[in-house]
């Protein structure tokens, strides 16, 4: 894929990239190919479950999986970076070992942050090692445990739990259980901004894990951004159910104080044999009940990969089968950093 030339500016547009999981992986693969831009992205720390949860509860560091996630959408694409990947994206496989379940790029980023007992040091030399421009900050630098309370009432506390329930129960409420270290460059480039995108990650344990931290609220009014919503593709029972694309952005504005400039909703239809198994779990395809308005532009189009995604065995964490596209997200967020009144879009 080649580099995309945004039009000539006096400086780089600043672009910060909100979630985390295989969504953000998708976006952040396709603003790669965009040049003329500054790329930083903002990282959950709460995730407590699989290999992560296992590495941040016995050597008490940040969870280092949706980092390696970031790093891997990140790289470039060349034969030696393909090697990388490769290496980084490794699950072992050996039952009863010590390593079984975990990625090569969990271990490697948890090897760096014990040599130098800082986890933002240690992004910044995967980075170098890596040769990796863009900026990713996890948003608190100190352990926390991400609890939600229910509208019946029911509490529970850690990500791995939140995201375990299959309970149809909306969440009435999402917060942190302890004081915490908030990661301040992430939230300057929040208020540096002049794009934030929020990517299509689960919304109350990825990207609502990073905008309840207090300093969130001051830094969206702070900031002169233009706000873009990338859309999920299905609901999630236990955190989503029976959602449709005006509840996901609702809850989005409600956590930053502002309205979303721009949704981008997929319109492609989820293939028969893949709805069926989602909806054995009480998940469905994400309705569009909107329409665009002075303040929200809604962009209905295909997002939709082709290729589902095959979970492999020794991967304990709950995985989505369908993901976004990066090589159909690149041009409609490409169109929108032009700013060009001759590019039409589908509105609805």
């Amino acid at each position: 894929m080649n580099r995309l030339e945004l039009p000539n500016r006096n400086r780089h547009l600043n672009i910060t990239v909100i979630g985390g999981g295989s969504g953000n992986y998708a976006v952040l693969s396709a603003l790669k190919h965009i040049s003329g831009i500054n790329i930083t992205t903002i990282v959950p720390a709460t995730d407590s479950g699989g290999s992560s949860g296992i590495i941040r509860d016995q050597y008490g560091i940040l969870p280092p999986g949706d980092i390696r996630q970031c790093l891997v959408a990140l790289l470039k694409n060349s034969q030696k970076q393909q090697i990388l990947r490769d290496l980084f994206t490794y699950r072992f496989n050996i039952s009863h070992t010590f390593l079984y379940g975990h990625t090569f790029g969990n271990i490697f980023m948890t090897t760096l942050s014990r040599i130098y007992s800082d986890e933002q040091l240690a992004i910044e030399k995967a980075k170098l090692l890596l040769d990796i421009k863009a900026n990713i900050y996890p948003i608190i630098q100190s352990k926390v445990e991400l609890i939600a309370k229910y509208e019946d009432g029911k509490i529970k506390k850690g990500e791995k739990n939140i995201d375990k329930n299959r309970s149809p129960t909306r969440i009435k409420n999402l917060y942190l259980n302890n004081k915490y270290v908030i990661n301040q460059k992430a939230i300057n480039s929040i208020i540096n901004a002049d794009y934030i995108i929020f990517s299509p990650s689960d919304l109350f344990t990825s990207t609502g894990a990073i905008l309840i931290a207090k300093e969130i609220i001051p830094a969206f009014k702070s900031t002169k951004a233009k706000l873009i919503y990338i859309a999920n593709l299905v609901t999630k029972t236990g955190q989503t159910f029976n959602y449709k694309l005006s509840d996901f952005n609702e809850q989005i504005a409600k956590w930053v104080q502002k309205p979303m400039n721009y949704i981008i909703h997929n319109n492609e239809k989820i293939p028969t044999k893949i709805a069926k198994i989602y909806q054995k779990e009480g998940c469905s395809m994400v309705i569009n009940d909107m329409s665009s308005n002075q303040e929200t532009k809604v962009i209905c189009t295909n997002l939709l990969n082709k290729e589902t995604y095959r979970q492999k065995k020794n991967d304990t964490a709950r995985r989505s089968l369908l993901r976004h596209d990066p090589n159909k997200i690149l041009p409609i967020i490409k169109k929108i950093l032009y700013l060009s009144k001759d590019f039409s879009f589908n509105t609805s």
